[in-house]
């Protein structure tokens, strides 16, 4: 991974997010590509959502909290505390694998992905995909990321027209000192690791959703709470 440069920070702090080459050390990433070929092609265990409770379409496979997936949640947190300048704690991770015919609605994150990795981990495209960050394309390859903060910039991926497979992980952390975001550390778990139903989610984050279904910023939370009193 390149070293952080004061360049990089100030990039981060201006447009809030930042793109990254040779996240892994090559033998992780050789892992990596080798487990979740395992989890997703040999033994499929993954979880299949639909856009009815998910902001991928049509259909996509994927797993929360895998063992591998958490434990670089870790790996990768001294780096992007120093990116950031901030005390990150981790919330939760998602790995993901895209094929043809798949898009990602544009969307704002949840509360427990304040400042998000979207890592490459496998693809086999010939042509980009990028995802838009505030309609500003961003395409990554293996090994690539693109860090931003998730709760303030709407972002997006096109329809996939390629016949090609790209699994995607994603991490999350939240400012251990920001009070709003750091209550959804391990995204309410009991601890990394932990399974999607070791926590009520949907209860979790029930006021944190506007009256059409959509994740609530910091500023519109506390402005509805405030015509609450």
């Amino acid at each position: 991974m390149k070293k952080i440069t004061e360049k990089h920070i100030e990039q981060f702090k201006t447009k809030k997010y930042i793109k990254f080459e040779n996240v892994l050390d090559k033998k992780i990433l050789s892992v990596a590509k080798n487990y979740y070929d395992i989890k997703f092609n040999k033994i499929k265990e993954y979880h299949v959502t639909t856009l009815s409770d998910d902001v991928v379409g049509p259909y996509n496979n994927n797993f929360y909290a895998d063992p591998l997936s958490e434990s670089l949640l870790y790996e990768l947190l001294p780096f992007y505390k120093k990116l950031s300048g901030k005390d990150l704690i981790p919330t939760y991770s998602f790995a993901r694998l895209y094929k043809k015919g798949q898009f990602l609605n544009s969307h704002i994150d949840r509360p427990a992905c304040q400042f998000s990795l979207t890592l490459c981990i496998y693809s086999n495209l010939k042509n980009p995909w990028p995802i838009f960050i505030e309609d500003e394309g961003c395409s990554t390859s293996s090994n690539e990321a693109v860090f931003y903060k998730g709760c303030e910039l709407n972002h997006y991926r096109n329809t996939l027209n390629e016949d090609a497979s790209i699994v995607q992980l994603h991490l999350h952390y939240v400012d251990k000192n920001d009070d709003f975001y750091n209550k959804f550390v391990f995204d309410g778990r009991p601890g990394i690791g932990m399974p999607y139903n070791s926590v009520n989610l949907n209860e979790r984050y029930r006021d944190y959703i506007s009256e059409n279904g959509e994740w609530l910023t910091k500023e519109l939370y506390e402005k509805k709470k405030l015509q609450s009193l």
